[in-house]
């Protein structure tokens, strides 16, 4: 048995007929919410606006990410992609947490020195809903704290005790 619910008629009938309809009528009437806030709040073409927009600008990162990754793109055109999915991950997926200055750090077995080497200055990031760690290249933003990430490397061997180990002429030094 099939209904045809959108006839006033049948919808007022429904309305008699149902005594928890009579309830939630009254609910509307109390409400606080007039016409005109009701319309500002559920603007549907507001709405409909905002997700074409996102839908828009998701479908712009996508083809940048791919565009970066297959190349043949000016190392102009590649920067300026990288800064736009680099402006469009911090509005929506990432909170910048630290500028993080990273060090590789060579820690030698047999002699116990370490050799540190300088890799660059970055910004540690948190996916807001994963809460995965990531550090991206970039300059100093002077609103975030300071923070040192040393990547530990255990090696056998390292250059201030090679000689000793037979290694003669393989020091490796700054030229």
């Amino acid at each position: 048995m099939t209904q045809d619910f959108d006839t006033p008629a049948t919808l007022q009938e429904l309305k008699q007929d149902e005594p928890h309809l009579a309830e939630l009528n009254a609910l509307m009437e109390a409400s606080t919410v007039t016409p005109a806030q009701s319309d500002d709040m559920f603007d549907l073409e507001k709405l409909l606006n905002e997700s074409l927009s996102r839908k828009a600008d998701e479908k712009r990162i996508k083809e940048a990410r791919r565009s970066l990754s297959q190349g043949g793109i000016t190392p102009a055109e590649r920067q300026a992609m990288r800064e736009m999915v680099q402006d469009w991950e911090l509005k929506r997926e990432w909170n910048p947490k630290f500028n993080t200055l990273m060090l590789d750090v060579l820690e030698c077995t047999h002699c116990g020195s370490k050799h540190k080497h300088f890799v660059g200055t970055f910004q540690q990031q948190e996916h807001k809903t994963s809460k995965v760690t990531r550090w991206v290249t970039s300059g100093v933003v002077c609103q975030l704290p300071k923070n040192l990430k040393e990547n530990v490397t255990h090696v056998g061997i390292c250059s201030d005790c090679a000689d000793m180990q037979g290694w003669e002429g393989a020091v490796c030094g700054h030229e």
